[in-house]
């Protein structure tokens, strides 16, 4: 640990941060409003751990919400307390629960589950809703099934995620009905139309039970969905954490082994988590007295209940762990941090009387001791701000942004960064609207625009030539409007001339039978473009039933040509991308199903289709000095000088019909007048939010009124705006926010009237792919494989991993994955277990793994591979692996170095490590025959650098010489104290039944020599030198000179 770097940091805390650093033993719950120094806190408190204590990094456990929250925890360690940081271990509650799974099924037999994803949920929910009759709660009618579905869905989600039992939910539920029927809570408190005082109100009643008896069907339909999912051996993501809490429960020695480990836990964003979670905070803390589990959030900043985040968490926790003890050691174990390091005092203040308004707070959970909940501004040059906080009000809805977009062309006039100015909105859509308005000005901005691939037309159109090739291979009745569709898809490039001509040769012959249309096309002769394409759809036919899903969607995409079409359109990253998307979809299908083929593919695509289940895609817009641009939600924990809340206060829940659980189940009252007191609970905290991201100044806007006489929302009333009309007849009383009716001028409107979409679509997507770029040079690793690429064509290096153009895995890059697999397991197996060192054991992992590939290559490729096991195995075991035993080594081992500024990264198959020092083996999966070129060590010779005909390995030396030099360094780096023996390559299929073994021996020179061509290859890449290569018929240089032509 580097002492003083620490010791400045821990003397920069406050009062309450230090209290809450300093206490390292026993239960402690912190609760951090807005810009408190959080961040600073958790990590400072692991640092004093383990400068205070004999705990090491192992022994402390951190839990937070979400994965970037895990990487930037790791980041902030590793900053404070050095290399040490990364052996704390930090995670997401899933990937916690994950670990727990895998540390049990260590020594234990576990039944093998199987993933279930967001379709095949949906599919069985709607085909158990179909048993369901009709007329009743859930089944109104045919329009009612799929809201009935969501109900389901999210009441699945909602049982799990809180550990409900679906039969006590279901009595008591029942229960409910029974006692509410004779409640006050129907009976008219004044007369109301035809009614009275004192009447039965039927229509609420109705609409209660209606509620109700929705919830009892869809319990039941539970029931039967888990019997299923159980039976089936399927598992979903919230399952997992179940899972673990099931075998926590069940297994002490589980339980005892992980507490023996885990001497402190740490859990971040604690108002986020649900119920499931905190029950895994309780397994944790079992039998523990006074476990030593700090907690730290803020139920003001309590945002995501519609994912399942529990408000009463905070609640739960003080009950179970503080309660019992006296107030003043409650008030001691409840250290709230009162000190922003952020905003102005305005912005504070006028934030805290907003949320004051909120009941569901802290602030009475300790009897008879009142907790202050009041920040007080103390960053140096903005606790003495006066400046107030403005709210901009417009007459007309549609004229809410164009104020927003005046008011930043003034603070940029001012000298104001793009960077420091943020822009927040209620969803999504409102952000990408008014994108538009600042690339008309010619503002860089950033967003993320999330989208589904399946609502895009040139992705539909890519998968009508699927169904099309199906329908052909079928021999399925095709009508001629179905095939002059596929016509006009933009890769195919045939001219309206052609495509007219063809239709009039339709026409003449009078082809008005399907079936008649389909042999027609089978032997078509004509139009010579129409007969291209129709070849090639033969051709795919031929295909379909021989070759591997993800290999056939390639040959489609290379017979059409479509990347090289891609390429050629302005939206070229757009449409890449989403293909890559589609194709690591059917990678991940083609890796869950055993031997899926093709038109099973399509049957899942036709499901996606149909249920209106995405495939998600997100696009991001970005610039190195851009406006933020982002909803209330993605702003939460980030932080900006000028920040505009559009639509402050008039937004809508993120609502959906859920769960009803009855009061007596809970410790609170949800009576439909108490949710919609929640609902606006939610409204307000998710205000406060976004309010305080603010550092210097705050803009809301609102509309003066909603066009039903409305002329104030409830939440501007509560924050007391004075108008500028008022200011100005009393200048002196103090004004924390000043509200302004915003008179729009015909110049204003004349500036945007002119939006041109189509030329703004075009910035956006060079926005975009600039962006994407800067985003992959960012913290750019580079490794050994991808200089070869950048060396070979820096053009084919822009293009495969830059772009990244989608790419099919050959049967070679496959069967390379499984050798490396299969002797990583074996060695493992083996270091576990001595005894299982046998030739019989590296056959049986080889034959049970060899059907996880089943799905990637061809069935004869399969039979042949299956007999090539039998026969280069014991060759293989004999020849090399039985005289090469060893009891010390690391597997896969992932190393980084850092040369400059080029951070370099290899994945080494293994490390062997005896007396003499470390030895590299590396698998080769190749022939050594036609490796002898790659191995040359004395080949490199920069002057050739610029020669057409000379090759990569003539110009830089060999490829696995490359690669030898730089695992001695990577090697070198990571294990100082060690001597480096040799890298030696193994050709794992036999030669003449033998296994060649290659070593190298790299010298300090050559080292020296890697040094400079890693550098300035770097340097390249970083300077976005993606030109030619200058090779002869190299067809990623001829692609781009095609290009550079139409431009």
């Amino acid at each position: 640990m580097n002492q003083e770097k620490f010791n400045k940091t821990y003397a920069s805390l406050n009062e309450k941060q230090k209290q809450a650093v300093d206490t390292i033993y026993g239960p402690l719950m912190v609760i951090a409003g807005p810009g408190t120094g959080k961040t600073q806190l958790l990590s400072t408190r692991v640092g004093h751990i383990l400068r205070e204590t004999d705990f090491r990094p192992f022994n402390i456990l951190c839990l937070t919400y979400t994965t970037s929250g895990v990487a930037a925890m790791k980041q902030r360690l590793v900053a404070l307390i050095g290399p040490e940081g990364n052996d704390v271990e930090v995670y997401t509650f899933h990937s916690f629960a994950e670990k727990v799974i895998q540390r049990y099924s260590r020594y234990n037999d576990l039944e093998t589950f199987q993933f279930i994803d967001d379709i095949d949920k949906k599919i069985l929910v709607r085909e158990l809703l179909e048993e369901v009759e009709f007329n009743t709660p859930l089944k109104k009618g045919v329009s009612s099934v799929d809201s009935s579905i969501s109900l389901i869905l999210s009441i699945i989600s909602q049982i799990k995620k809180e550990k409900y039992d679906a039969d006590i939910l279901i009595k008591a539920i029942v229960d409910q009905l029974r006692a509410k029927k004779d409640s006050e809570e129907f009976i008219y408190k004044k007369k109301t139309g035809d009614f009275v005082k004192g009447d039965f109100n039927q229509g609420k009643w109705d609409k209660f039970e209606n509620k109700l008896s929705k919830n009892i069907q869809a319990l039941q339909i539970y029931k039967k969905y888990n019997e299923i999912v159980t039976s089936r051996k399927l598992m979903d993501f919230d399952d997992m954490l179940l899972k673990a809490l099931e075998l926590l429960d069940r297994s002490e020695d589980l339980r005892l082994d992980i507490q023996e480990q885990y001497q402190v836990i740490l859990v971040d964003e604690f108002q986020d988590t649900s119920g499931a979670q905190l029950d895994l905070i309780h397994q944790l803390c079992r039998d523990v007295d006074d476990p030593n589990v700090m907690v730290v959030g803020d139920e003001d900043q309590s945002i995501y209940r519609f994912q399942g985040a529990n408000l009463f968490n905070i609640h739960d926790f003080h009950k179970r762990y503080l309660a019992h003890l006296p107030a003043e050691e409650q008030y001691d174990r409840m250290v709230v941090l009162d000190k922003n390091y952020r905003s102005t005092p305005i912005i504070l203040d006028v934030s805290r009387v907003l949320i004051e308004k909120n009941t569901e707070r802290i602030t009475n959970i300790i009897e008879g001791k009142t907790i202050i909940k009041k920040l007080e501004a103390a960053h140096p040059s903005l606790k003495e701000s006066s400046e107030p906080i403005e709210l901009i009000e417009v007459e007309n809805k549609e004229d809410e942004m164009l104020p927003i977009v005046l008011k930043i062309e003034d603070l940029v006039k001012k000298g104001v960064d793009f960077k420091d100015i943020a822009v927040l909105f209620p969803n999504n859509n409102q952000m990408i609207d008014f994108a538009q308005y600042l690339a008309l000005l010619d503002y860089p901005y950033e967003l993320s625009k999330d989208e589904n691939i399946l609502e895009d037309k040139l992705i539909l159109s890519y998968i009508q030539i699927f169904y099309f090739i199906q329908d052909f291979a079928n021999r399925k009745v095709l009508s001629p409007e179905q095939f002059g569709e596929l016509l006009m898809h933009p890769w195919m490039e045939i001219s309206l001339y052609d495509i007219s001509r063809f239709w009039v040769e339709v026409k003449e012959l009078e082809i008005r039978n399907p079936l008649d249309f389909l042999q027609f096309l089978e032997k078509y002769q004509g139009i010579e473009k129409i007969e291209q394409v129709l070849a090639i759809y033969k051709t795919c036919v031929q295909k379909l039933s021989l070759i591997p899903p993800q290999r056939f969607f390639h040959f489609v995409l290379d017979s059409f040509q479509i990347k090289e079409w891609a390429l050629k359109q302005t939206q070229r990253m757009d449409i890449l991308q989403k293909i890559e998307v589609l194709d690591n979809f059917l990678k991940d299908y083609q890796n869950k199903v055993e031997n899926g083929k093709m038109n099973d593919f399509i049957k899942r695509l036709e499901a996606y289709l149909r249920e209106e289940v995405e495939i998600p895609f997100s696009k991001r817009f970005q610039s190195e000095n851009s406006i933020n641009l982002m909803t209330y939600h993605k702003s939460k924990g980030l932080e900006f000088d000028y920040v505009f809340v559009y639509n402050a206060g008039r937004y809508r829940n993120r609502s959906q019909e859920s769960l009803y659980v009855p009061e007596d189940l809970i410790d609170i009252n949800l009576s439909d007048e108490n949710e919609k007191s929640r609902n606006e609970e939610e409204k307000r905290r998710l205000l406060y939010v976004a309010m305080t991201r603010a550092k210097k100044k705050l803009y809301l806007t609102d509309i003066v009124t909603d066009g039903k006489g409305d002329s104030k929302n409830k939440f501007k009333g509560e924050i007391n705006p004075i108008s500028e009309a008022e200011l100005k007849k009393t200048p002196n009383i103090g004004a924390p926010v000043i509200s302004s009716i915003y008179k729009l001028t015909e110049n204003d409107y004349t500036r945007f009237e002119s939006l041109n979409i189509s030329s703004l679509a075009i910035k956006d997507e060079e926005l975009f792919e600039n962006n994407f770029i800067n985003q992959r040079l960012e913290n750019y690793k580079m490794s050994h494989s991808t200089m070869n690429i950048y060396l070979e064509c820096p053009q084919k290096f822009y293009m495969e991993k830059m772009i990244s153009i989608p790419s099919e895995t050959s049967f070679q890059m496959s069967m390379g994955i499984f050798y490396h697999v299969l002797l990583e397991n074996f060695d493992e197996l083996v270091k576990d277990q001595p005894e299982k060192d046998s030739l019989e054991d590296l056959l049986n992992i080889a034959r049970k793994l060899i059907y996880n590939y089943r799905g990637h290559i061809t069935e004869i490729e399969f039979r042949d591979v299956q007999q090539a096991l039998e026969t280069n195995l014991p060759i293989l075991y004999h020849k090399y692996l039985q005289s090469n035993k060893t009891a010390n080594f690391e597997l896969e081992a992932d190393l980084e170095m850092k040369i400059g500024p080029c951070k370099f990264t290899g994945k080494l198959d293994k490390l062997i490590f005896d007396d003499h020092g470390i030895t590299i083996v590396d698998y080769k999966a190749g022939k050594f025959s036609n490796s002898k070129k790659k191995h040359k060590l004395d080949s490199y010779n920069p002057e050739k650098e610029l020669k057409e005909v000379a090759t990569i390995d003539e110009i830089y030396g060999g490829n696995y010489w490359r690669q030898a030099v730089i695992y001695s360094m990577l090697v070198r780096e990571n294990y100082p104290d060690k001597k480096l023996q040799e890298v030696r390559y193994v050709y794992i299929l036999p030669e003449d039944k033998e296994i060649k073994v290659f070593t190298f021996q790299p010298s300090l020179e050559d080292e020296k020599y890697m040094k400079n061509l890693i550098l300035s290859t770097f340097e390249k890449i970083q300077s976005k030198e993606f030109g030619c290569c200058l090779k002869i018929e190299c067809p990623w240089c001829e692609q781009l000179a095609h290009r550079q032509s139409l431009t």
